[in-house]
């Protein structure tokens, strides 16, 4: 939500509209809730535990909503001039997942440095 933030202020300001090809609003929220979910269900009561199993499924949630956009994009191949922005949609999970771990990854080392 923070890279979203920041790209929509980026873009508002500079104007060059870079930044808009790395978010899909329906593919970032299908990740967040796959990834909130999989915590509320792991039933972890410490913050540590908390993130040290967010930083075991970030990656494998993200290959998962991945994996599901392009079974949209392969049953929506009637339109080809729509398959390049459509696949390119279906990686941005994998990218989130990437900057998730490395966000997760993070916080856990520096919880870990405060006890």
């Amino acid at each position: 939500l923070c890279f979203l933030f920041l790209s929509v202020v980026y873009e508002g300001v500079v104007g060059l509209g870079m930044l808009t090809i790395f978010y899909d609003v329906p593919t970032l929220l299908g990740y967040l809730l796959l990834c909130v979910g999989s915590v509320l269900l792991a039933g972890k009561k410490i913050k540590v535990e908390k993130l040290s199993f967010l930083q075991k499924v970030v990656i494998p949630n993200g290959l998962l909503i991945s994996l599901f956009s392009f079974v949209f994009v392969l049953r929506a191949m009637e339109d080809i001039s729509k398959l390049g922005p459509r696949i390119a949609g279906a990686t941005l999970a994998v990218f989130y997942s990437l900057v998730a771990y490395l966000i997760v990854t993070v916080l856990r080392t520096r919880c870990e440095n405060e006890l």
